[in-house]
């Protein structure tokens, strides 16, 4: 009796810890409602992909997975992959994005990210300088 409980408490604690997510991702890209994002990173000078996540009807998709990300630049990829938003990625992987890709800069909003309103001002202006 002895080893099943300690059997069922080395599931439970196992299934606990193998159900929690090491990343969550949530995009809201307008103005895409079909298909999917992808997730990819910067190594080098070349980009790859990682994750996909299914835009919703509602434009919402969630990025998800169990293995945790390294710290760096990742890209959160249109549906068509002709354009994306760029977000830097630390130790809390749980953050979400919104934008809109006819005003991209200004629509441009992070929540829990590591990337503060002043960042990314001073980010848009190099961008536009380059214009």
């Amino acid at each position: 009796m002895r080893i099943l409980a300690m059997a069922v408490a080395f599931l439970s604690i196992h299934f606990i810890a193998t159900s929690q997510s090491a990343y969550e991702i949530k995009a809201n890209i307008k103005p895409f409602n079909k298909g999917y994002f992808y997730l990819a990173y910067h190594f080098g000078n070349k980009q790859y992909l990682i994750d996909s996540a299914k835009i919703e009807p509602s434009g919402d998709a969630v990025f998800t997975g169990t293995k945790k990300l390294q710290g760096g630049v990742y890209l959160v990829v249109f549906p068509e992959k002709n354009g994306w938003v760029e977000c830097m990625i630390d130790k809390d992987v749980k953050f979400s994005l919104k934008a809109d890709t006819s005003k991209l800069l200004q629509s441009l909003q992070f929540e829990n990210s590591i990337l503060i309103p002043e960042v990314i001002e001073k980010l848009a202006g190099l961008i536009l300088r380059k214009i």
